[in-house]
């Protein structure tokens, strides 16, 4: 099967890249070719499709100078022009969106339509939910980027994205990674019977065959953005009682700063440790060797694939109860939840779990067993179950 995967970015940026990676090589694995629609950028991995993608678009600073090129978030004749290429010269059997907003825009959707291939699109974030991307736990907003300008163009862009209904037009399937999303989803308007429920997965042939020995050190992964909640953290640290406890942060993002001098303010540079960011092997290896691992975000998860590593590793995960996030966590089992943004509870958590090793053991050994029921073949027969039942109804919609 030829499949064309769709991303605005075609190196590791976030969470959708991980996905979209780990995807690209289990399909490969399994024999199929992969194509791929993206920007140019020079940390683009190997592929054969480069010269159809659109130039690189920056986002990460708006101006009045850069608001003509900024028409492209809105709809994109380059876009199609280049898409409609593609697709001629390569006849792909389906396409497999991912995220495409601002930098490709759904302008090339009624194009992918026309030519007559399925569309699915795996649903990452809350974008068609949510101008900007998020959903707090709280209810709290702000400005995107803390600016005016960039808050403006989002909400115009997602009116009239909403307003042409080009994504519930042109998508077949909406791919949910959770039941979670597939209910913001539903209640958003879009109709149930088009949305599919496929949670990510987790190969655990990266992962120790057996737990390692235990440091004594907590831990946090990912980008250090405030919608992760890791001031939270630091603050739920700073009250526990065993001053030989280590916190380790992996990773790297906008908030870093800002933490650091959190983490003075409390005295605790000495045992708050920002380590930056690590390859898979070496985070492997850290999450590991942790006593358990934080998942303290603010804001509604659409999954958690940081719990499903944390658990590959024999770990278990302390996390806020937001989103999919609840899903995964079995209370008292894999790990524990507590309110977003309240670091007394969660420190009240830390306290008891660090003071039973026997318990975390136990945990984590139930982690292990949850872990194996997301592997890559479950996953992947489920994702070319849909891709096939579209294919054949598309080829009877041809006759």
């Amino acid at each position: 099967m030829k499949i064309l995967q769709i991303n605005k970015f075609f190196y590791l940026k976030g969470g959708a890249e991980k996905y979209l990676q780990s995807l690209w090589k289990l399909l490969a694995r399994h024999g199929h070719d992969n194509l791929v629609f993206s920007q140019t950028n020079p940390a683009n991995w190997p592929n054969g499709q480069e010269k159809y993608f659109l130039p690189n678009l920056e986002l990460g600073r708006f101006s009045w100078r850069g608001l003509f090129s900024l028409g492209r978030i809105f709809w994109s004749l380059a876009a199609q022009k280049k898409i409609r290429r593609l697709l001629a010269a390569e006849q792909p059997d389906i396409v497999h969106l991912h995220n495409i907003y601002h930098q490709i825009s759904p302008s090339i959707l009624p194009v992918i339509k026309q030519t007559g291939q399925p569309i699915v699109m795996t649903v990452h974030d809350f974008k068609l939910v949510k101008y900007d991307y998020r959903i707090w736990a709280n209810g709290r907003h702000q400005l995107v980027k803390n600016s005016l300008l960039a808050d403006l163009l989002l909400r115009l862009e997602f009116s009239l994205h909403r307003f042409l209904k080009v994504y519930q037009k042109n998508i077949d399937v909406f791919i949910a990674p959770s039941e979670f999303v597939k209910n913001i989803l539903i209640s958003s308007g879009l109709a149930a019977e088009k949305i599919k429920i496929i949670p990510h997965f987790i190969d655990l042939k990266n992962y120790p065959a057996n737990p390692l020995p235990a440091e004594n050190y907590l831990l946090f992964f990912g980008r250090l953005d405030e919608a992760k909640g890791i001031a939270t953290l630091i603050k739920a640290f700073s009250q526990l009682n065993n001053q030989s406890l280590k916190l380790k942060i992996v990773g790297a993002g906008p908030e870093l700063t800002k933490l650091q001098k959190l983490t003075a303010q409390l005295s605790l540079s000495d045992r708050v440790k920002f380590v930056g960011q690590k390859t898979d092997s070496e985070l492997i290896d850290i999450i590991s060797r942790s006593l358990l691992v934080i998942v303290p975000s603010l804001w509604q998860e659409t999954f958690g694939l940081v719990v499903l590593e944390s658990y590959a590793s024999y770990k278990p995960v302390v996390a806020s109860r937001v989103g999919a996030l609840s899903e995964l966590i079995i209370e008292g089992q894999t790990g524990q939840t507590f309110k977003p943004g309240d670091s007394q509870e969660l420190a009240k958590i830390l306290e008891q779990l660090t003071n039973q090793p026997e318990q975390l053991k136990l945990m984590g050994a139930n982690a292990r067993k949850v872990a194996e029921q997301y592997s890559p073949e479950k996953h992947y027969h489920k994702l070319m179950s849909l891709y096939q039942e579209l294919i054949n109804k598309n080829e009877v919609k041809i006759k």
